[in-house]
């Protein structure tokens, strides 16, 4: 009898420990799970900024563009006008 309950012991003691090991299997399961979930939520954070940068570069630069046209304008303004005044001056 004492045989059957070292063995008894020893098959419980050893179903303790797989119980053990295939709880750290699955905690191990999910922490990599969850530092998988974490990388593609960094990577779409920062795809989120460089879009996000791009945007403000491209109106940034749409802005000096427009300002360009606004400062040739200007200067087409102010040939018009001196022409206008050469003509102008021609004709009396």
């Amino acid at each position: 009898m004492k045989n059957n309950n070292n063995v008894d012991k020893k098959n419980e003691i050893n179903n303790l420990e797989n119980q053990a090991a295939a709880l750290a299997v699955i905690a191990g399961l999910f922490s990599t799970l969850g530092e998988g979930i974490a990388t593609i939520s960094t990577a779409l954070a920062l795809q989120a900024t460089q879009q996000q940068n791009n945007q403000e570069s491209d109106t940034n630069n749409a802005k000096i563009d427009l300002r360009n046209i606004e400062r040739k304008i200007d200067n087409l303004e102010k040939e018009i006008i001196q022409m206008k005044k050469m003509l102008l001056s021609k004709r009396t």
